[in-house]
């Protein structure tokens, strides 16, 4: 049994792992994490000798200081190094990361600076790390205005608002459900062979901002006039089964 923990356990992409986890409970052991595990060292202690695999999702996006993102980002990266160091354990660690950690940004510098740390510390231990660099993701109770812009279309939409498209860019995406999946395959990998490595996930699709919208509203329409609605590709069902989600959502 491969016993994993998860960092930002809570979160979007944190909660949906979580959930496939314990969809198979005879391989897989979920070990609980909380946020402020990271501020209170027997908690981190206890966490990162139960783990087989550690998962680090947890981060900070954005702030209004300038440096933030990228010291506490490098801090807890640091953090669960020190713990695991002091406490002589050495599990398999997969980093997320995105496809644009080289834009300049704090955040994209961080997960850079990020990858390099965890993928030495794992070479110097001979244990395991990947670095999981993500596309844009979407999928159901994704935070609106937050990280994905097809979740504050769903939830503005769902209100009778108007979403503002303020650039029509083409956007690599990718459904959380299918990226949970091919997380798991890596767990599966590391744990056997010890690799070393950075993963560019493939998207499921590259679409324009305003082609998303559009078939967002067709969704919105069709539930007000409570017509039958038919997705013909996994696409489309996914986006559909997104939408609906926002429907009774409250932040």
């Amino acid at each position: 049994m491969i016993h994993i923990g998860i960092t930002g356990q809570s979160g979007f992409v944190g909660t949906n792992l979580s959930n496939y986890i314990q969809r198979f409970p005879q391989k897989y052991l979920l070990v609980p994490f909380e946020d402020k595990f990271f501020y209170e060292t027997s908690l981190l202690t206890e966490f990162v000798r139960k783990c087989d695999v550690i998962v680090h999702l947890a981060a900070v996006m954005r702030s209004s200081i300038e440096g933030e993102v990228y010291r506490t980002n490098m801090d807890l990266v640091e953090k669960l190094i020190s713990s695991m160091d002091n406490n002589q354990v050495v599990p398999n660690i997969l980093f997320s990361s995105s496809i644009q950690d080289d834009n300049g940004s704090e955040y994209g510098m961080c997960k850079q600076d990020g990858i390099a740390r965890f993928n030495e510390w794992a070479l110097a231990h001979n244990t395991g790390f990947v670095a999981l660099r993500f596309p844009n993701l979407f999928g159901p109770y994704a935070k609106p205005n937050y990280s994905s812009f097809i979740a504050t279309f769903c939830y503005k939409l769902n209100r009778g608002e108007i979403p503002t498209v303020i650039h029509d860019n083409d956007i690599p995406l990718i459904y959380i459900g299918n990226m949970v999946k091919r997380i798991m395959r890596i767990v599966d990998e590391i744990c056997v062979n010890k690799v070393c490595d950075i993963v560019d996930f493939t998207p499921d699709k590259v679409v324009k901002v305003t082609s998303v919208l559009e078939t967002l509203k067709s969704f919105q329409q069709a539930i007000a006039n409570n017509e039958k609605l038919i997705c013909t590709n996994e696409f489309d069902r996914n986006l559909y089964n997104t939408f609906k989600s926002y429907i009774n959502y409250t932040l």
